[in-house]
């Protein structure tokens, strides 16, 4: 999903979801976090609310770019699975992201700027 919104997801793995350390993330630094709101409870964790208070009090992970400039997206797990749900999760991070104020990569920038958008039928480029 990150790649239709040209940004780079700092988890790079095959699998839906792949099990992955606080220590990976922290020294990947992302400027931007995905976190997943799910229905369950089997585990503490599975609370969106209560993966946000680790974040911003750990003191590893509160000190990274995203959570000290409170850069936190929420999602619907589901959306997070490949299925029509992506849309929706695409959606969702093109209407959130451009409020953050990042910049692209160089390589990844539209020569005017231009930005990809998806939502009420239309995907494409504003600029």
């Amino acid at each position: 999903m990150m790649a239709a919104l040209s940004r780079k997801n700092v988890v790079e793995s095959d699998e839906e979801w792949p099990t992955v350390s606080w220590e990976t993330i922290a020294r990947a630094n992302p400027s931007v976090i995905v976190i997943a709101r799910m229905d369950r409870r089997r585990f503490e964790a599975d609370d969106y609310e209560k993966k946000i208070a680790f974040l911003k009090s750990d003191p590893v992970t509160s000190h990274l770019d995203a959570v000290k400039n409170d850069r936190i997206i929420i999602l619907g797990a589901h959306a997070m699975d490949p299925s029509i749900r992506n849309v929706s999760a695409l959606e969702t991070l093109a209407d959130a992201l451009p409020a953050f104020n990042l910049k692209l990569p160089k390589w990844q920038a539209c020569p005017s700027g231009c930005i990809p958008t998806f939502g009420q039928g239309y995907s494409g480029l504003r600029c």
